[in-house]
């Protein structure tokens, strides 16, 4: 009887929608009120609807004899409106919504003849609640928000809920902003354009988007199909007592990215290291492929990489040589900084110009509403940071400044020569920012650092950076964004020597770049968010200028001939989705490089040029399978078109750059990296192994016996050759709770190879032999238990391989000159390098109101004493060459410093 009643209920229903009226109806660019009044006219049925649900959308289309029920599909099809038929000739309109008839299973779609019972129960389950009050919600700035349309019949397959989280004075997005499903798993961040996306199946959903600095605002979202959600964020006003940093978000698009570390700036303060110092460099090497050739080095090595191969940027302006007296202190305060990531496998097309990893850091925004501060002290150094607000809620500055008080304890020793010497170094920061528009912002920032230290009586080194970038970002339309920068750096060092005899000179070098850069961010249809731009930079080098002191020198002023180099990019990048697990993002750099300029060259190699070009191909590959586990594989390409001279082990401040040029052809790279990430108990842990292969070419190094200063044919000094490294990254990291710490444990090999068909420009017989950074073992720990919520304490474990080095073996004369012989290089290793520091961190009280907030850190560097070997000094003794190692802190160093927010 059941069925009888079904099959003729279809029947009635098939031959009431058979006598459907055909409609003609034509429109151009029509609003959808005007369209459907066309409707009611040739159709005789009536559309009820609120005028308010209509945007300022057009409509154009041309339809001849169709029926009723088919246009309606047609037109409706697209846009968030349902539609259903009443009697007398009533349509009814709802927005997201449909209106759905219980009394036949026909109202969800589905022919009677396929529906069987237990289809009716799974039908009627997945209906979805539009009120629940099983979903509990807080009442600070809550909203209900409809997504998508509801479809007939209901699905249960996840659907892409997208949309932007933007200030909501300034109608600029925020990137990093948290976007969080409560009560589910499913949680991202928002990148640079602020936006976001997630997979979910329709239902109810209550939704946290939250930012540092912003208030938090909670939504319940009722989520039918695939759609778009804007949110709008307030300013904080209220000051927070206290800061619990648990775990940063990176964007989605970077954790799509292979090898991006982000750094939490506030988490640094907690690492027990040197003298107390927030060291953002320091912090780096604790990462996985992240290393360094030693305490006091300058520069980093990533990969396997040389330290010359990495692009260390400061709001968008390069700095060069990054490090305070020989990489003992970071020249960049961390205090100072925003944001700092690094990019070792996937880098993003719009970086260029180094081969192993880019270093992007960005300086605080300047606050515009009030004035904060903060004041740090300790026994090498002192900061002070301020925020001004100039005009509120549209102009502020920040200022901040460090230095280093070494020279007045210097003064209070009792040795003379400690007395004579110099160790001094400062560093500062000036950033304006200026709301020009709702919709557009400028930034102006500056860097000045500087550093003299004068260890013998005779000599003065001194060497400085300095930056400045003027940065515009405007928000052109809902889709798209345009940020142009106009950068400069400039570095340069200078040697001065006033000794006793008629040999005292001053010896200067000097480094400049200029750099324009355009950037495009925009959302292209649904799933494609897309990057691209051009980029440009000129550089200029003073190789080395010498003149006398004084009359009495015996050295002629001696100037070497300036190089000036143009390297420009286009380049374009497409993040998008593959499904609903895959993530892909593909990118192309056209890197473009001339020499300019009038210069005399000596030709070494027969088809040598000066201008260069050729393309970078990047892209990264995220596998989610599921949402917890993921799989990642990336391939980079990179070109670089400025190398570093060194004659040393280690990098020094001393040190030279050159431009590719005739002779000098540009360093190329390629790298290939997999990896497994997963995340455990609720995102409590997390763990990630990525492997990586790379490879380069045309890699600098000097002849033996090279002399890099104030050399006119520096190219005949100097050998190009190959390179290769591989490694396997392990990381494990506990993000939440009152014991929180990482693991990172690396092993990876880097060989150099210098082939030539003259023997005596091979290096090591042509053979690949490690370099100066190959340390097969790195292991680093780190962990912060808070006792309470005022105390802590942390340390740090650091081990590693030791470093291979270059002995004699022994001695030979000619013309009673003694020389050393030495053995094939890098063939002896150091002894391994192991260090472990701790601390004690003391949070001021958590009183309500206050106007200050203060940290105190009592720490021990090395705290185990160990006399960890930096280099080997070689001297003659008794007819024999005997070595010594040098050490730079072979004693526990304890510390206490203060910190100061208010």
């Amino acid at each position: 009887m059941k069925n009888c009643f079904i099959l003729f209920f279809t029947l009635i229903s098939w031959l009431g929608l058979s006598q459907e009226p055909a409609i003609s109806v034509s429109y151009t660019d029509a609003p959808m009120k005007e369209v459907l009044e066309l409707v009611e006219e040739q159709s005789g049925y009536k559309f009820y609807y609120l005028e308010q649900w209509f945007d300022s959308n057009t409509y154009t289309g041309d339809f001849k004899e169709i029926p009723l029920q088919d246009w309606l599909a047609a037109f409706f099809n697209d846009t968030v409106f349902n539609y259903f038929f009443m009697e007398d000739q009533k349509i009814i309109l709802t927005k997201n919504i449909a209106i759905i008839d219980p009394s036949a299973i026909d109202s969800v779609g589905v022919a009677p003849e396929v529906v069987s019972k237990d289809t009716k129960k799974q039908l009627k389950k997945r209906q979805p609640v539009y009120r629940s009050s099983s979903l509990p919600i807080s009442q600070v700035d809550t909203l209900s928000v409809y997504v998508g349309k509801q479809r007939i019949p209901f699905r249960e397959e996840a659907e892409l809920v997208y949309g932007t989280v933007y200030d909501e004075t300034s109608k600029l997005p925020l990137s990093n902003a948290s976007v969080w499903i409560k009560n589910t798993s499913v949680g991202t961040a928002t990148d640079s354009l602020g936006r976001f996306s997630a997979r979910l199946v329709p239902g109810e959903y209550v939704m946290e988007v939250s930012l540092l600095g912003f208030q938090k605002k909670v939504i319940r979202m009722y989520f039918f199909s695939e759609g778009s959600v804007d949110i709008a964020l307030k300013e904080s006003y209220e000051s927070l007592n206290e800061v619990v940093i648990s775990g940063t978000k990176v964007s989605a698009r970077r954790e799509n990215m292979m090898g991006v570390n982000e750094l939490e700036i506030e988490k640094i303060k907690l690492i027990p290291l040197v003298l107390g110092e927030r060291d953002i460099f320091k912090t780096l090497t604790t990462l996985g492929g992240v290393d360094q050739v030693g305490e006091g080095s300058l520069g980093f090595n990533v990969r396997g990489g040389k330290e010359d191969q990495n692009l260390v940027i400061l709001d968008e302006a390069t700095i060069y040589n990054p490090q305070h007296f020989f990489g003992i202190f970071s020249a960049i305060n961390a205090t100072s900084l925003e944001e700092a990531v690094l990019y070792k496998s996937y880098i993003p097309p719009k970086f260029g110009g180094r081969l192993s990893s880019v270093f992007e850091l960005k300086t605080k925004k300047p606050n515009i509403e009030k004035f904060t501060g903060e004041v740090s002290l300790g026994p090498a150094t002192g900061s002070l940071h301020l925020e001004v607000p100039l005009a509120k809620e549209k102009s502020a500055v920040f200022i901040g400044g460090r230095s280093v008080h070494s020279n007045w304890i210097l003064k209070q020793l009792n040795e003379e020569q400690l007395q004579k010497s110099a160790a001094s170094f400062y560093d500062g920061n000036i950033k304006f920012r200026q709301k020009l528009s709702e919709n557009s912002e400028m930034t102006l920032g500056t860097y000045y650092s500087r550093d003299s230290y004068k260890i013998t009586t005779d000599s003065t080194n001194t060497y400085q950076n300095f930056a400045a970038s003027l940065q515009w970002t405007k928000k052109v339309s809902e889709d798209a964004t345009i940020a142009i920068t106009l950068a400069h750096s400039n570095y340069n060092f200078n040697l001065e020597f006033d000794g006793q005899s008629n040999t005292d000179f001053d010896f200067k070098y000097g480094l400049q770049e200029t750099k324009v850069k355009g950037v495009v961010s925009q959302q292209w249809f649904k799933d494609h968010q897309l990057e691209y731009g051009l980029e440009g930079k000129l550089y200029g080098i003073q190789p080395g200028e010498r003149t006398p002191l004084n009359s009495s020198s015996i050295f002629e002023p001696v100037s070497l001939q300036k190089e000036k180099g143009l390297e420009g990019a286009l380049f374009i990048s497409d993040y998008f989705l593959l499904g609903e697990k895959i993530e892909v993002e593909v990118g192309l750099r056209l890197n473009a490089f001339a020499a300019i300029g009038p210069s005399q060259v000596t030709v070494i190699n027969e088809g040598s040029t000066k201008n260069y070009f050729g393309p970078s191909f990047r892209t990264s590959f995220k596998y989610n399978v599921k949402e917890d586990l993921s799989l990642k594989a990336g391939v980079n390409s990179t070109y670089q078109f400025i190398h570093q001279l060194s004659s040393n082990t280690t990098v020094t401040p001393l040190d030279t750059w050159k431009l590719s040029s005739y002779n000098i052809e540009p360093q190329q790279g390629m790298q290939y990296a997999l990896g497994i990430s997963q995340d455990f108990s609720q995102r409590t842990f997390s763990a990630s192994l990525e492997g990586y292969y790379k490879t380069s070419k045309n890699v600098l190094d000097y002849k033996a016996g090279a002399d890099l200063l104030l050399n006119d044919n520096l190219e005949q000094e100097v050998l190009q050759g190959k390179g290769k490294s591989y490694g396997v990254e392990l990381s494990i990291e506990k993000k939440k709770g009152f014991w929180n710490g990482a693991l990172s444990y690396t092993y990876s090999r880097a060989f150099l190879q210098f082939k030539n068909s003259l023997p005596e420009l091979e290096i090591n017989n042509g053979d690949f032999f490690p370099s100066n950074y190959d340390k097969p073992h790195n292991i680093n720990l780190f962990s912060n238990h808070k006792i309470t919520r005022r105390y802590s304490i942390s340390w740090n474990f650091t081990y590693q391989t030791g470093r291979p080095v270059t002995i004699p073996i022994g001695l030979f004369n000619i013309n009673n000159v003694e020389y050393l012989l030495f053995q094939d290089r890098n063939t002896f290793r150091l002894r391994d390098y192991y260090r472990l520091d701790v601390g004690v961190n003391i949070e001021g009280n958590h009183k309500k109101n206050k106007k200050a907030h203060g940290f105190w850190n009592v720490s021990i560097y090395n705290v185990l004493g160990r006399d960890n070997p930096y280099a080997l000094l070689f001297s003659r003794q008794d007819g024999m060459v005997k070595a010594f190692e040098s050490t730079i802190f072979s004693l526990p160093v304890p510390t206490i410093t203060y910190n100061l927010k208010f």
